[in-house]
């Protein structure tokens, strides 16, 4: 028998933090052909989800593009996870295609927030013809 859910193995949380939205438009992309909306996940929401599971968990920061959310409202999200580490979250990962991130979030992740030991996946498309079918929406 198939054995979908237990209640002892922590379910992997990931937050489409900023809806399917993306300041690029790759031409293999899944996302933008989904009907899910561009908002941006509340602190209330996120609140609400962390204290509906009853066992510790990881949580990953998604998208579309992760880093389009405003900076400050980032950080409230951050901040809610941080009064919930490590004794309900496990660890916090961020899925990024990597093209908005600059030295003012490398301050807010790895120093602000650092107690988090955040990790940052990159997308990376890799062969000439691959990366050929990454453009941004200009």
């Amino acid at each position: 028998m198939l054995k979908l859910y237990d209640r002892k193995i922590p379910p992997k949380i990931i937050l489409k933090t900023t809806g399917n939205a993306c300041n690029i438009n790759c031409k293999y992309c899944f996302e933008l052909k989904k009907n899910v909306s561009n908002s941006i996940i509340s602190p209330e929401t996120l609140e609400k989800l962390i204290h509906k599971i009853s066992i510790p968990f990881p949580i990953i920061f998604h998208g579309g593009e992760t880093f389009l959310i405003n900076k400050n409202k980032f950080r409230e999200l951050l901040s809610i996870v941080k009064r919930n580490y490590p004794h309900k979250i496990t660890s916090v990962k961020i899925q990024s295609n990597g093209t908005l991130l600059d030295s003012e979030w490398c301050e807010i992740l790895f120093n602000e927030y650092k107690d988090l030991g955040i990790d940052i996946a990159l997308s990376l498309d890799g062969t000439k013809e691959m990366n050929s079918l990454r453009v941004d929406q200009k």
